[in-house]
């Protein structure tokens, strides 16, 4: 388990590759949260904050959308599971040879405090696997299909769909 601000791949890369690479972990699993304190504060101005706050913030920005327009509670739900697609790719990129060759999948889920995708309070909600967000594909990969197929379907969502 890694944990840090913002669920993100780039300061915690050396502890996720020590996962992957010498503990050959089959599932690489990022999760963000509903409520997220660091997406909330990566919206807005931040840069009065520490210097070690700011440079772990800073990377969530190319994630966020950055449009003011809507309810803010709107836009940053949107901007949490934004951000665990974000991430995801970022891990696509750096393991792509061990998820072609199937040893590793890459999970992006939302634990969901607030019940935003209906699915109940403290709900862990899948939103991506390997960089497929579409929820139709997502029933589909092979990851899944060993699984409980009932089990998971319970934990499939997006924001919006």
């Amino acid at each position: 388990v890694v944990r840090d601000i913002g669920n993100q791949m780039q300061t915690a890369q050396g502890s996720v590759d020590y996962g992957i690479q010498h503990l050959n972990t089959p599932v690489l699993l990022v999760m963000g949260h509903t409520g997220c304190g660091a997406v909330k504060a990566a919206m807005g101005d931040y840069h009065e904050e520490d210097a070690d706050i700011v440079h772990e913030l800073d990377p969530l920005l190319p994630a966020l959308e950055t449009s003011e327009e809507g309810e803010f509670d709107s836009r940053w739900a949107k901007n949490i599971q934004a951000n665990v697609d974000f991430q995801v790719r970022q891990a696509l990129a750096t393991y792509r040879a061990r998820i072609q060759d199937g040893s590793l999948t890459v999970i992006g889920a939302v634990y969901d405090f607030q019940n935003l995708y209906g699915k109940g309070p403290g709900t862990m909600v899948i939103v991506n696997v390997n960089g497929e967000t579409d929820l139709n594909r997502i029933r589909e990969e092979q990851a899944f299909r060993r699984s409980g197929a009932k089990e998971i379907e319970s934990h499939l969502s997006r924001l919006g769909e």
